[in-house]
């Protein structure tokens, strides 16, 4: 009887160790749970971050890019429609001032699923931004490949035509650049998109 009282109590002991030991496991394993969703809700949100603010000074510097290029197409434009007023054949191609927009932040943050981490909001802004800027960049390749094709070659009289429609190009241009740098200032002014939390 005293064997098996000792069994018991034995029994009784490793059970209690047993349920210990269990219990440490089980809290180790949801600790390191805990942890390893901290972190990745931490990197999460340091990922949103980068491309938020990478974003935000890809806009920046899109916009000063932009006023530069409005400000010389807008000047080319004055004069080209000066020419057309006065009838002055114009010997050389049409000028234009390239602006060159970057959408390398927003596509980075498409192909790295940041964005699906940015407020809805502010994801809409930003789109709406970039979708007009695009706009803007397709009318910019417009004018230079049907201009730059239709001027080789022409007479004086085609060459006057030429011109006309490229100052209406360009007028268009023009127009579209003032929207998007408005649209740029928009944004950038806006108190929900410069804050992140």
């Amino acid at each position: 009887m005293n064997e098996k009282q000792n069994i018991k109590t034995w029994i009784k002991l490793k059970a209690s160790e047993i349920i210990l030991q269990a219990i440490v496991v089980v809290f180790s394993i949801v600790l390191a749970l805990t942890v390893d969703e901290w972190r990745s809700n931490k990197a999460q949100k340091e990922l949103a971050h980068l491309a938020y603010n990478s974003i935000l000074n890809e806009l920046k510097e899109n916009r000063q890019e932009l006023i530069s290029g409005i400000t010389d197409n807008d000047s080319i434009l004055t004069v080209l429609i000066g020419q057309l007023r006065s009838k002055t054949p114009r010997k050389e191609g049409i000028p234009f001032s390239l602006v060159q927009l970057s959408s390398a932040a927003w596509q980075t943050a498409q192909g790295t699923q940041a964005l699906h981490l940015l407020d809805f909001s502010r994801l809409i802004k930003f789109a709406r931004v970039y979708e007009f800027q695009s706009q803007y960049n397709a009318s910019q390749s417009k004018f230079l490949n049907e201009l730059g094709e239709s001027w080789l070659g022409s007479d004086d009289a085609s060459r006057q035509m030429v011109l006309r429609k490229g100052a209406i190009q360009l007028a268009t241009i023009c127009q579209i650049g003032h929207e998007l740098r408005d649209q740029y200032s928009a944004v950038l002014n806006d108190s929900t998109c410069i804050k992140i939390e």
